[in-house]
Formats: structure tokens, C-alpha cells, sequence
């Protein structure tokens, strides 16, 4: 029996350049974590979190959310076009015509 053929869909590079970066978002003290989730069994997505650190998940606007929700949680920013990418070059991100700087 063949192994169904994994597809993958297109990188973000600017998912690249947020991973690991620490970052205080809606308040909430975090870092942004890039990986692939699957969408479907053989097919996978680029995906951006931000992660509440220690620090955030003890700070009032998490724990006010924490209350809120439930729950922990994360924020899942992959279809905030918009925001990750004005994130990104408040960090340092530039695209030029060459590629990324």
C-alpha cells in the first residue's frame, strides 16, 4: 500500500521571520510560533500562533480573557493579513524588489 503524497501549501516567509519573536499582543506578553497544521490529511498549512508566555499569562488582559473564554489560549493571527504583516515590519521585516532585507 502506497503512502499518501503529503502536499503542502505555500510558505509565508513572513511567518519565518515572526517565529520565535517575542511580542506583546492585545496586551498579553507572548512570542509568535510558525508551523504546519494539517488542513487535510494530505494537505498541510502554514499557520502563525501568538503563545502567551509566563509572563503574559499572568497579566490582567489574559487572565480577564482566560475568564471570558474558559480557558488558556492562543491567537491564531494566519488569516490577519493585515496585523501579522504590520507586526512584522514594526520587528524589522522589509520586502524589497529583490527579496527580503
Amino acid at each position: 500500500m502506497e503512502k499518501e503524497k503529503v502536499t503542502y501549501l505555500s510558505e509565508s516567509p513572513v511567518f519565518n521571520f515572526l517565529d520565535g519573536k517575542e511580542y506583546v499582543l492585545d496586551g498579553v506578553d507572548g512570542y509568535f510560533k510558525a508551523l504546519w497544521q494539517p488542513l487535510y490529511p494530505d494537505l498541510m498549512e502554514h499557520r502563525l500562533y501568538h503563545i502567551p508566555s509566563k509572563k503574559g499569562k499572568e497579566g490582567e488582559s489574559y487572565i480577564g480573557k482566560k475568564e471570558e473564554y474558559g480557558d488558556d489560549w492562543d491567537t491564531d493571527l494566519t488569516g490577519a493579513i493585515e496585523e501579522y504583516c504590520n507586526i512584522a515590519i514594526e520587528l524589522g521585516y522589509v520586502e524589497t524588489e529583490n527579496g527580503r532585507e
